[in-house]
């Protein structure tokens, strides 16, 4: 709970100081790229939590190989 306020603080202070160094142009590109970044975040945990699905059922059915295959060796380079 403490890292989400430190965090939160974070960003008011870097709008702060953007906005008194750049001015409201700068804050408005924190603002879209802001929302750009949280699309790619939501995307990326939507897939590992689909993985997070399929590994806690192929665990509980006792197939291990299975569960290698989809949560080590699908985002391995070497695949």
């Amino acid at each position: 709970m403490l890292a989400n306020v430190i965090g939160g603080l974070q960003g008011i202070i870097d709008h702060v100081m953007v906005g008194h160094y750049v001015g409201f142009v700068g804050n408005a590109a924190i603002g879209v790229s802001l929302q750009i970044f949280l699309v790619v975040l939501v995307f990326v945990s939507s897939l590992y939590m689909g993985m997070g699905v399929l590994v806690a059922r192929f665990t509980g059915a006792n197939e291990h190989e299975k569960v290698n295959r989809r949560s080590t060796r699908r985002f391995s380079p070497r695949s």
